[in-house]
């Protein structure tokens, strides 16, 4: 009797797995029919185009169009990785061990096999693979191989017309160019050449050479072949420089970097006065600076014994100068920048600045900008404010206005355009005068054609400009109406690309004489597609792709305390029928409302924990909040945000309000795990990698960004609460673990066991608290997983899995899933 039992439950064990296993494969064959246009590029001349067809989990295949007529190339690469043109002639991708190239005019195409690397040579249209038998070979545009060059090591680089590669022979290494040959080196030494590298301008060399254990640095002319022994070195082979030309070679800001790595003493000694906790992870890198004047042959070391860090300005004799790390007490995420001086080297002269912030949107812009010809910088010297300070004599100009954001010159120097939320602005450096341009008032314009140097011995600055011969290539966003247009701006002219439009724009291409534009638009029912817009004529969709007409989305308003003014994104289920009723996953992450105009993909490349797309193709309702930072702080005013947008769409009968569930991660995570213990309209809950105890994380060392973690929870953070010494009942008010007791529905928590972000036992830490109150709890911990899962892993695809399945026996009671009943059996652990 027991033992037909034991076979009864194994057979209905074994055909639970079975079933479980065939609904994900035809979840995953359906999902693998999805795909969308990535990656577009075009060539100078507008006539080709190119870009990814990429699949969930297939390999990507790279589609050429004829953007004359429109054909699509039959012969299409399938091939990872990087994408080239040559000129017009030819496209060269190349991947793992292997590289393509299509010749565009016969449509040819030459396979290469055991590739390590590819090198475009543009102005020559041709180009050259190394091989993992050290072989590098020059190939033509009809893929014909012109010749080869055997014993080849690695860092060739390329100047677009020449290929310089360097080899060793007779323990001698030297470098060559392929216009000249084997037979006559540019540069030899009995060193180990280590890196090579090209200026801007293409004049010369950086060799970096290990001599017994020691970098050195030479500068090789590529004019007159004049080679230049930099005077100093480093003190171990883990040093290294750092070049920064200045003005087309007029001089060259040299950096070197002395590695020291950490020691391991009997005793770690951690002060609290310590600016640099990180070098205790990391070790500690010292820095030493010189400026090389080539016309004289003239050395100058900048006077490190006044300050740590010098930065180069673009300009032959003025440099950025500061105490790195000065003050800094971690309230914030990177140290700012505090007693900052101009140095003049001609007049050994410096000028105070003070203390500069970034006043731009994106971290790629930072303190300092300075214009193409090296005359003036614009910085942060007030606060809110640029400054406009002259090169010449150092003197500085207010800008008397807030909220201007990525200045970008013009490429003489004498304007510069700021991006607002209000406009586009024009200074004018000779008379001091800001201009509004009246493009689009009350709408956030940003120029998406910049050119942007950042100097490689530095982090503060920047050097942005257009081209004189450029138009401006304007991005107007209509935030109040949600559409989204690009123009071209020039002297005052301009000309519509797109229309203002509610479809996402995610990528945009033009031609060299901004005659052609190409755009990948996607809306929510209809995944990107391939625009071509040529000036003076209808814009007309080159490529199409597909959609799902059948799909519904509504934009929910909703209004919380305070009177902010938000919204919601609500994803009807497929196939919705007005007299049937449905359940409803909540997802939480800050402002989410701007993603309604995009197309949803099942699968594996969503984020963690959530897809959309196969939530409502299994018939449930997506609705996506916005959530803010309001004084209550994070975790009551999100919990605010969510319930005031529950309450917008309770007319809404088809939802039914006794099954609805809430997840997130990371930040998402946090506010699943606050909202779970004071909320009392969810069924069940799902937390990911959220932080479940923000004061224990206040007072915690973070190892991913890294240094003490409490700048994150104050005034600059994600969270937003202030000094905890000021605000103690505020974090207590806030924190998830106070309140893990009043936990009463089901909760699934996971993470990854590498998670350096938030560290996995935060989630350890709120499993815990549901265990010793006796709530339902299942925590899923990935050995092998970070902060965010890699896209197609088998964790992700593991994770998606058993999310799916937990919103099935909660939501729609399907209560036939094996590790979930597990919980519930008597004497199953």
């Amino acid at each position: 009797m027991l033992k037909n039992l034991i076979l009864l439950i194994a057979l209905l064990i074994a055909n639970e797995s079975f079933s479980a296993k065939g609904k994900k494969d035809t979840l995953e064959a359906w999902a693998a029919k999805f795909y969308e246009y990535v990656n577009l590029k075009v060539t100078n001349d507008g006539n080709w185009a190119v870009l990814r067809k990429r699949y969930q989990t297939n390999q990507d295949s790279v589609i050429v169009i004829d953007t004359r007529n429109g054909n699509i190339v039959d012969n299409s690469i399938v091939l990872g990785g990087r994408i080239e043109f040559l000129k017009s002639d030819g496209i060269l991708v190349s991947g793992i061990n292997r590289a393509e190239f299509l010749n565009l005019n016969t449509k040819q195409r030459s396979v290469y096999k055991n590739v390590r690397v590819t090198y475009p040579i543009q102005e020559s249209k041709q180009f050259a693979t190394l091989d993992a038998n050290k072989v590098l070979r020059l190939y033509d545009t009809q893929g014909k191989e012109l010749f080869h060059i055997s014993d080849v090591l690695d860092f060739p680089v390329t100047d677009s017309k020449k290929l310089y590669y360097y080899k060793k022979i007779n323990e001698i290494s030297s470098i060559f160019s392929t216009s000249i040959g084997i037979s006559d080196p540019l540069y030899t030494t009995a060193n180990e050449i280590k890196k090579v590298e090209i200026d801007g301008s293409g004049q010369n060399l950086y060799v970096t050479e290990d001599s017994i254990g020691i970098n050195k640095l030479s500068f090789v002319n590529l004019h007159n072949r004049k080679v230049i022994q930099i005077p100093f070195f480093g003190k171990s082979s883990s040093d290294y420089f750092s070049v920064t030309e200045i003005q087309k070679g007029k001089a060259f800001f040299i950096t070197l970097n002395l590695v020291s790595k950490v020691d391991e003493k009997l005793v770690d000694i951690w002060y609290g006065e310590d600016t640099n906790l990180e070098k205790k992870i990391n070790g500690n890198i010292k820095k030493l600076f010189w400026v090389f004047y080539p016309q004289n042959h003239r050395f100058i070391r900048l006077p490190t014994d006044k300050f740590s860090t010098f930065e180069s300005l673009n300009n032959t004799h003025v440099f950025l100068a500061y105490q790195e790390r000065k003050n800094y007490n971690y309230i914030m995420l990177d140290p700012q920048l505090e007693d900052t001086f101009l140095f003049d080297i001609s007049r050994n002269k410096f000028l105070s600045l003070g203390s500069l912030k970034p006043l731009s949107r994106t971290r790629i812009t930072g303190e300092t900008i300075s214009s193409p010809n090296g005359n003036h910088i614009l910085t942060s010297i007030h606060d809110k404010k640029w400054s406009v300070v002259n090169m010449d004599d150092l003197s500085h100009q207010l800008i008397d206005k807030e909220n201007l954001n990525n200045p970008v010159f013009a490429e003489n120097g004498r304007t510069a355009f700021f991006e607002s939320d209000n406009d586009l602005w024009k200074y004018d450096f000779s008379t001091n005068k800001l201009t509004q341009l009246n493009i689009a008032p009350q709408k956030c314009i940003e120029i998406i054609n910049t050119i942007r140097k950042n100097s490689p011995s530095g982090q503060h600055n920047s050097i942005n400009f257009i081209p004189a011969k450029n138009p401006l290539i304007l991005r107007i966003k209509d935030l109040q109406n949600n559409r989204t247009s690009y123009l071209t701006w020039k002297d005052g002219k301009q000309q519509i690309v797109i229309e203002p439009t509610a479809n996402q724009i995610e990528e945009i291409a033009y031609s060299r004489n901004f005659a052609h534009f190409y755009a990948l638009e996607q809306n929510f029912q209809f995944a990107p597609r391939l625009l071509a817009k040529k000036m003076g004529e209808p814009q007309k969709i080159l490529l199409n792709s597909y959609g799902s007409n059948d799909l519904k989305i509504d934009i929910v308003n909703y209004t919380i305390n305070d009177g902010t003014h938000l919204k919601a994104v609500l994803y009807y289920p497929k196939n919705f029928k007005t007299d049937k009723k449905y359940p409803m996953v909540v997802h939480v992450y800050q402002i989410q409302s701007t993603k309604a105009n995009r197309f949803l993909k099942p699968g594996y490349n969503n984020p963690d924990g959530i897809d959309i797309r196969t939530l409502i193709e299994k018939g449930y309702f997506v609705f996506l909040p916005d959530t803010i930072i309001n004084n209550d702080g994070p975790g009551a005013s999100g919990l605010e945000c969510v319930h005031k947008a529950l309450d917008a769409i309770q007319n809404i009968q088809q939802i039914d309000f006794k099954k609805i569930g809430l997840v997130g991660h990371s930040f998402g995570g946090y506010l699943t795990d606050f909202i779970a213990t004071h909320s009392d309209r969810f069924a069940t809950y799902v937390s990911g990698s959220g932080d479940s105890d923000p004061i224990n994380s206040y007072f915690s060392y973070n190892y991913h960004f890294p240094g003490p973690y409490y700048w994150d929870f104050e005034i600059f953070g994600n969270y937003k609460i202030g000094t905890f010494k000021d605000l103690k009942g505020k974090y207590f008010k806030n924190n998830p673990i106070h309140f893990v007791d009043q936990v009463d529905k089901p909760m699934l928590l996971w993470t990854g066991k590498k998670d350096r972000r938030v560290p996995w036992e935060r989630t350890m830490e709120f499993y815990i608290g549901l265990k010793r109150n006796s709530n339902f709890v299942i925590a899923l911990f990935y050995p092998d997983a970070g902060h965010v899962f890699r896209n197609n892993s088998l964790e992700k695809k593991d994770l998606q899995t058993r999310v799916l399945q937990w919103w099935d026996y909660f939501l729609k009671d399907k209560k036939d899933i094996g590790w979930i009943k597990k919980q519930l059996m008597k004497d199953a652990f």
